[in-house]
């Protein structure tokens, strides 16, 4: 059939389409011939193979193919059982049961009535059997035979070997007539061509609609050109009025507005009607609506009053805007005054442009001036107070200090100088550890060290720790309300925990003259939460958010009446946050205070190692005296920290070596397999303390090395004790720590 396009291409693509159409329609022809004759003879042959499984195989070895067995009783069962399964398969005209005996075929029995004209009775030779019989008895496999005539007309067979324990083989077998299957297969032809001739028709006709479609395109081109020239101006002024995302708007002398673009929608969320409508009041907040009325009047009577009409009057304001959604929106007003054709003045007509982005920068900008302005406020505040807390303690280590130098200081004295020094020694550490921790946390850099440990133990220490301190004021510190021990034991960081309980204990202790202090834990879905009550002074309203703010304090004054650097509870909720909770407040001024802390808990099995909760650290000092003879090699760069610790330890030593770089103290470690234990320091030259103990590691595990250090820090600690330390101590240390230390480790 002809293509009347004229585009070559298309041409060229619909023809090929023919083609592929033509040779697919071959393809299919021949596919479908193969596919019938392929499924009609894999269901025949099931079928078949179904029907010989249900026959019964005794019956059928019990007959031998003579005339004798037609007086049988196994032969008219079966012919029963042939009739009346070949009643199941009308396709099937014949079924029977052939024996090859002598090298010629015989029948068994058949499905045919006794004494019909159709019969072949027990006995009976099969004449007509060609090749294919024969090849099922010598192959023993199923076979399907061609179209084979016979005195009974023309069939296709289909053979199933039924083999006995001797080895004979029985055939059953069913005939199908010819001109059925032969008919089957001339409407699956038929069929297959009405489909090819379908396609053809189907293309014939897309070729037929597309020539006219063709011919409809060329002409509603030229009508859409006609129709784009008419409507081009009215597109490019719907394009500018709804896609500008200023607003023009027109209103006359009393405020009411006459138009106003699309764009308003998306400013305020008001149509154009509903804008319309709308009076000054309804428009603006009610400060932005004084405003707004106040410039129209001012603007108009100032336009009016000028001789000169043609002067250029602009004027530019920001008026709030009322939207939909109850938000609203800031908007800059550039307004000019609307002249009729006359030169009247009936209204004024601007641009709204959406400032609230600005506003809002402008809005933060000054915030955060306050803000910095305040938080320079707070750091001056509070490194006053750093310098007033550090320099406090100072005073008193170097003060006291130089009165024992004066030898009429009687010992009473001297024991009270030396107490009070090292309370302050003591003071100065807990702010420098303030400091560390806080500094950690404001750089990002405090880790999260996750272990399985027992709360009830963390509890009760904390409280055998600060029950002397609450004695001293006179105050009860009540037993901790312990966890059942089903829950008792979790997975978190033990020691940002501690930190929390421990500085709120401190802090109830400090600011509680009088009554009592309870503390305790509650365990909940997947948290825990801890609380510290006390009867103390209470926290004033206005302070309970900004105490836990760094550098604030719940007094900035230099009146203030307790000591501390005030970053107690900044730590503690930044470390409750860090363990996925946080810490809260409830107080009333002069009432007392009741903190709650709550945080992320994964619940675990009590088998964690468990360690005895110490009240106080009063070892045997009978079984203590007995530690003696000690070989101890000290690793310390700092000659007065070398001489302290020398001094702590002489009487467990026979033998004090001490080395000032960590290279001498390997070499020495290397030639001396007598020694009993190091203290070896982590800041050492030439080699650190972690070089040391790693290389120590390789060529002795059992020696027993304590690290110390000035570091404070627990990853520090961590580390040393991965790399192969036994035990870890921080400076400043007593003499009481090194005695526990040695005993923990000797008093075996």
């Amino acid at each position: 059939m002809p293509i009347l396009s004229k585009n070559k291409k298309q041409f060229v693509f619909i023809n090929i389409i023919g083609v592929l159409i033509f040779l697919c329609g071959i393809y299919y022809f021949n596919y479908s011939f193969k596919r019938f004759t392929k499924e009609r003879k894999e269901f025949v042959l099931t079928n078949a193979l179904t029907i010989s499984e249900l026959l019964p195989r005794e019956k059928i070895f019990a007959l031998s193919g003579i005339p004798q067995d037609t007086i049988r009783e196994e032969y008219f069962e079966l012919k029963n059982k042939l009739s009346k399964l070949l009643n199941f398969n009308l396709r099937a005209r014949f079924a029977y049961i052939n024996l090859l005996r002598d090298n010629k075929i015989y029948f068994v029995v058949d499905s045919e009535p006794v004494g019909s004209n159709d019969e072949s009775p027990a006995g009976q030779e099969y004449t007509e059997a060609d090749s294919s019989y024969y090849k099922v008895f010598l192959t023993n496999s199923p076979e399907i035979t061609k179209i084979n005539t016979d005195r009974w007309g023309s069939w296709i067979s289909v053979l199933i070997p039924i083999q006995n324990e001797n080895g004979d083989i029985y055939v059953f077998g069913m005939d199908y007539d010819a001109k059925i299957w032969r008919d089957m297969l001339y409407m699956e032809i038929f069929r297959t061509i009405l489909i090819i001739l379908l396609i053809w028709a189907l293309y014939i006709s897309f070729i037929y609609i597309y020539n006219k479609n063709q011919k409809l395109k060329c002409e509603l081109v030229k009508r859409n050109k006609i129709e784009k020239e008419l409507i081009e101006s009215e597109t490019k002024y719907r394009s500018i009025t709804e896609k500008m995302t200023d607003v023009v708007w027109l209103m006359d002398t009393r405020g009411k507005s006459l138009f106003v673009t699309p764009s308003i929608k998306k400013f305020t969320g008001f149509s154009v009607e509903e804008y319309l409508s709308q009076s000054i009041d309804d428009r603006f907040t009610m400060e932005s609506s004084i405003l707004a009325q106040k410039y129209l009047h001012e603007g108009l009577l100032k336009y009016r009053q000028n001789p000169n009409k043609n002067f250029d009057y602009t004027e530019r304001v920001e008026l709030e805007y009322k939207c939909r959604d109850g938000n609203t929106k800031w908007g800059e007003l550039i307004v000019t005054p609307y002249l009729n054709s006359q030169g009247e003045l009936i209204g004024i007509h601007g641009v709204t442009r959406d400032i609230t982005d600005r506003k809002i920068t402008e809005q933060e900008l000054i915030k955060a001036k306050e803000k910095a302005e305040e938080s320079d406020r707070l750091k001056s505040a509070f490194l006053a107070n750093m310098s007033h807390e550090i320099r406090t303690p100072m005073n008193g280590i170097l003060g006291f200090a130089s009165l024992l130098r004066k030898k009429e200081v009687k010992p009473e004295k001297q024991k009270e100088f030396l107490d009070l020094i090292e309370k302050s020694g003591e003071r100065m550490l807990a702010i420098i550890n303030d400091i560390i921790d806080i500094s950690k946390i404001e750089s990002g850099q405090m880790p999260l060290y996750l272990e399985d440990f027992d709360v009830n133990q963390l509890l009760l220490e904390n409280y055998y720790f600060f029950k002397p301190m609450a004695e001293v004021k006179g105050l009860e510190l009540k037993y901790p309300a312990l966890i059942n021990d089903s829950f008792k034991n979790i997975k978190s960081d033990k020691y940002k925990l501690n930190a929390i309980i421990s500085n709120l204990l401190r802090n109830a202790i400090k600011f509680t003259e009088k009554g009592r202090i309870e503390f305790g834990s509650i365990t909940g879905n997947k948290t825990m939460e801890f609380y510290v009550k006390d009867t103390g002074r209470g926290i004033p309203i206005e302070l309970q958010t900004k105490i836990f703010e760094r550098f604030v304090q719940g007094s900035q004054e230099y009146s203030r009446n307790y000591e501390g650097s005030g970053l107690g509870l900044a730590i503690s909720k930044s470390y409750s946050q860090m363990l996925g909770g946080d810490i809260t407040v409830e107080s009333n001024f002069g009432e007392g205070s009741l903190f709650k802390v709550k945080i992320a808990a994964e619940y675990c099995s009590e088998n964690i190692n468990k360690s005895e909760i110490i009240k106080k650290n009063n070892f045997n000092k009978i079984n203590m005296g007995k530690i003696k003879n000690l070989k101890i090699v000290i690793a310390e760069d700092d000659p007065i920290s070398s001489f302290l610790l020398k001094e702590y330890i002489e009487k467990f030593a026979k033998e004090i070596e001490i080395f000032t770089n960590g290279e001498d103290v390997l070499n020495y470690c290397k030639n001396n397999n007598d020694i009993d234990c190091i203290f070896l320091d982590i800041k050492m030259p030439q080699l650190s303390g972690f070089e040391v103990i790693k290389n120590i590691r390789e060529f002795n595990k059992n020696l027993l090395v304590f690290g110390q250090s000035a570091y404070a820090l627990i990853d520090e600690r961590r580390q040393a004790m991965e790399l192969g330390c036994n035990d870890y101590i921080t400076k400043p240390y007593t003499e009481e720590d090194i005695d526990d230390l040695i005993y923990k480790w000797f008093d075996k």
